[in-house]
């Protein structure tokens, strides 16, 4: 037989567990989403979410064309260490990244075996290591050229032997596209 005292603490023990379990289980029903805060801005549709990531990353990439006279040596620049010269970090990070050893000697020894001017060749190659139709212009020469090097030659490293780029990923016609700054404003598109 149980001690009466003993009975009624179990009792009011299965009360508070059943209690319990019936409020965590009525949390655990469907919720209406959080509505998205008003941040002033249109939508955007998937549609043209979809057509513009279609065209931005169409291969091979068209050339960026020329750079409005406004802009300045390093902003008409492709070349990572001008991107660098505002954003350092991230061309730390770049350095140090397979990005920047895209272009490695094995790559570039298969690539000037190939005719200077086969560029559907180059692309097998260089639509993934070194993508920018610049890069592929400089290949292009650098093959041209390299029957007529002296030994040893030392040069400034070509575009195209930088990798893959900054430009690759951010830059179509000279405007870039990237993530938003860190004081959430955007650039101004007229500056």
């Amino acid at each position: 037989m149980t001690h009466p005292i003993a009975s009624g603490r179990a009792e009011r023990s299965r009360w508070l567990l059943s209690v319990f379990f019936s409020i965590a289980l009525a949390a655990c029903g469907e919720r209406p989403p959080p509505s998205a805060p008003d941040t002033g801005t249109t939508a955007i549709s998937d549609d043209s979410v979809g057509a513009f990531l279609r065209e931005h990353w169409s291969r091979p990439l068209a050339a960026q064309g020329p750079a409005p006279e406004r802009f300045s040596a390093a902003e008409r620049s492709l070349a990572p260490a001008d991107c660098g010269g505002c954003h350092a970090a991230q061309h730390a990070d770049w350095k140090a990244s397979l990005h920047a050893n895209a272009m490695g000697p094995g790559l570039m020894g298969q690539l000037v075996e190939m005719d200077a001017e086969d560029r559907d060749a180059h692309q097998d190659c260089i639509r993934c290591h070194a993508p920018l139709a610049e890069q592929a212009d400089a290949l292009a020469a650098a093959i041209a050229d390299s029957g007529r090097r002296p030994p040893g030659h030392a040069s400034a490293r070509a575009l195209h032997e930088e990798g893959l780029v900054c430009a690759a990923c951010h830059v179509r016609a000279h405007q870039r596209f990237g993530p938003p700054r860190r004081d959430g404003s955007a650039p101004d598109a007229a500056a």
